[in-house]
């Protein structure tokens, strides 16, 4: 009987226990699904400004190489992103220039410099 007893004893409190996790693992989950929610929004902000912004923007890879471009990028490069992508500040078709009129050499040109440093 006293086998019977603490045995009973032992599932009560693996049971209580169970339930305590049980009850963390809800609340994390909930946790868990409030910071997707919160990056997705951002995410979604973020897009927007990038989309909408009347400044150019232009992504490069760690290689230097155009990824992504928004609109007025495109507005104010004449080109589209399909044909910045893959180009670096080094490639010869670019005809980039400083205000003086001087030419923009590729490895002297801000991004290209703001990805070595």
């Amino acid at each position: 009987m006293k086998n019977i007893d603490k045995t009973r004893e032992q599932l009560i409190k693996e049971l209580e226990k169970l339930n305590k996790r049980t009850v963390e693992l809800e609340k994390s989950k909930t946790e868990l699904k409030q910071m997707k929610e919160t990056v997705r929004e951002g995410k979604e902000t973020y897009r927007n400004l990038f989309e909408t912004m009347l400044q150019g923007v232009v992504y490069q890879d760690a290689d230097g190489k155009i990824t992504l471009a928004n609109g007025a990028a495109e507005r104010v490069l004449g080109l589209t992103i399909d044909q910045m992508q893959g180009r670096t500040s080094l490639d010869p078709r670019w005809k980039a220039i400083h205000e003086d009129g001087s030419d923009f050499l590729g490895e002297t040109h801000p991004s290209m410099l703001a990805l070595k440093t």
